[in-house]
């Protein structure tokens, strides 16, 4: 059996894509972040609603973006796939 040269090449585009889609993603955090400060608005708690196939990853940046609040990725199950 011999494997292509170059195994994941049919993913290569999916991956930028994502790793792209991340990175806008972490910088709109970042930039939320600093209008937040800039209006002196103390945030404690947050809640993101975001597609379910997102959840996780959008969670895990905004909670990068921002460490010391409590934050909390609702699932929007009425923007499932398939529906």
């Amino acid at each position: 059996v011999r494997l292509p040269q170059q195994p994941c090449a049919p993913y290569r585009d999916e991956v930028r894509r994502a790793a792209a889609s991340a990175y806008k993603m972490y910088h709109k955090c970042l930039q939320i972040n600093r209008i937040i400060d800039e209006r002196g608005v103390a945030v404690k708690t947050a809640m993101i609603v975001c597609k379910a196939f997102h959840a996780r990853r959008c969670l895990m940046l905004y909670q990068m973006a921002f460490p010391d609040v409590n934050i909390r990725a609702v699932p929007d199950e009425s923007r499932r796939a398939g529906k």
